[in-house]
């Protein structure tokens, strides 16, 4: 008969092939990066619906830019936690094959992990939708009208 430990994570951990970390806004809270659903929050000042959609881009790229901008800026001298770092322990010990994260801030590359799957994208590269341009974001593209492709 087979059991399912459902109350028994580590077990599970251990009788596991392969597993894989799901990461979110709250691993890098401590990171100094703020969940934007708290109060305060970005989601709080610019409502996802009227900026964060391909169709409120081309509709206004001016006024999508301020939320990119204000994701972006504060990004740059941000730091791995402890939770990063362990995540990034446990793939090179051979215990977690990788990392699916909803995060756009690198910070999991940066303690050190190799297989990330970033489902929003990061905020350290710029793309062009029409000639397809992808290069690296500065510090300086967050701090004024939206960039142009070269």
């Amino acid at each position: 008969m087979h059991h399912v430990y459902a109350h028994h994570p580590a077990k599970n951990f251990r009788r596991a092939k392969q597993v894989v970390a799901l990461t979110g806004a709250g691993i890098s809270v401590a990171s100094g990066i703020p969940d934007f659903r708290n109060p305060g929050g970005l989601w709080s000042v610019y409502n996802p619906n009227e900026y964060c959609t391909l169709d409120a881009f081309h509709a206004n790229p001016k006024k999508t830019w301020e939320l990119f901008s204000a994701l972006g800026a504060p990004l740059f001298d941000k730091k791995p936690n402890i939770a990063h770092q362990t995540l990034a322990e446990l793939e090179m010990a051979g215990l977690l094959s990788g990392i699916v994260t909803q995060n756009i801030d690198c910070l999991h590359q940066a303690a050190g992990s190799r297989l990330v799957l970033e489902i929003h994208g990061d905020h350290f590269h710029l793309q062009c939708l029409e000639c397809g341009y992808f290069g690296e974001a500065k510090r300086a593209d967050f701090q004024g009208p939206m960039p142009r492709c070269p």
